[in-house]
């Protein structure tokens, strides 16, 4: 069997796979039971400031690095070498902002990183689940791109992947970026903090002050108590789901079609955060999809003729 025929057949059981989890699941909804229990949560502490704090430990400091390389990205002159050197320092500011961000959610005065679903009982269950739900919506998110670029004829394009083709050695570093820190802090920022601060209006129906600047009008008991009376099968808000979604398919614009499939993952992604108040089985799906597309690339660059 050669690689195209290996391929294909993997692919074709991930396929078989994906549609045997969605019958399963359109059972259960024909049945009134919800896809994944409802795990109660206290209500998070976030406000308009927290946000603005976190988006700039995650971005100023990419900012920075483009800034201080741009003088040196001329076009027309060998830019491996410069390539290389942004790669490492964005990899090395994106550690850096992920612990400022875990850092500042840890120190931050009535908060604690369970709020934001940084929990490490049932770690086996936690990566179990985003594996599952990896399978269950890889097929689709794949499958919907690949519509778009054929019907669009607009090539799915991102300027990492772009950069890796230039220069087939950074590939390394463009990998432990894709797959890793950017998983992370895009689940921090997008699942954890946005979707959690929205969350606050419609599952904790919290007033405009406390939403506005972030800070919780009742105590842990109070908070423990009303979610546990909301039961399991507590109904999905969609609201925060829709609108954290949106933001983070939005910031993907330049990426040709690729804000469509990335609308339906951050959907789904939304919602198993909002069922489960965890963040690991996000990063899970988020890192084994920026996996499977690196992966991808890898063998287009080892393709005779790349």
């Amino acid at each position: 069997m050669n690689d195209l025929e290996f391929t294909l057949n993997a692919l074709m059981s991930w396929c078989v796979v994906s549609a045997a989890g969605w019958v399963i699941l359109a059972i259960r909804f024909y049945q009134g039971k919800p896809f994944l229990r409802y795990e109660p949560r206290r209500e998070p502490p976030w406000g308009l400031g927290d946000l603005f704090v976190v988006l700039c430990i995650i971005f100023v400091p990419q900012m920075l690095v483009a800034k201080a390389f741009q003088p040196l990205m001329i076009p027309g002159t060998p830019a491996g070498e410069v390539l290389k050197q942004v790669l490492q320092w964005n990899a090395l500011v994106s550690v850096i902002s992920v612990f400022g961000v875990v850092a500042y959610l840890q120190f931050r005065p009535g908060a604690s990183l369970g709020d934001v679903g940084i929990r490490v009982n049932r770690i086996a269950y936690q990566v179990g689940l985003g594996v599952a739900c990896f399978l269950l919506i890889g097929p689709l998110v794949y499958g919907l791109q690949f519509v778009l670029v054929q019907l669009l004829e607009i090539p799915s394009e991102h300027p990492l992947i772009e950069l890796v083709k230039e220069d087939a050695g950074a590939f390394r570093l463009s990998a432990f970026t894709a797959v890793i820190m950017a998983p992370i802090s895009e689940e921090l920022l997008f699942r954890g903090l946005l979707q959690g601060w929205l969350e606050r209006l419609t599952l904790f129906d919290a007033d405009s002050e406390s939403f506005l600047l972030g800070f919780r009008p009742t105590d842990d008991e109070d908070d423990q108590l009303w979610q546990e009376s909301q039961g399991g099968s507590r109904p999905v808000t969609w609201m925060p789901i829709i609108v954290s979604s949106a933001v983070f398919a939005a910031l993907h614009f330049s990426h040709g079609p690729d804000p469509i499939p990335l609308f339906v993952l951050a959907v789904a992604l939304g919602y198993v955060y909002q069922r489960t108040q965890r963040l690991l089985p996000c990063i899970i799906i988020h890192m084994c999809l920026n996996g499977m597309t690196m992966l991808m690339l890898w063998f287009s660059l080892r393709a005779p003729g790349a």
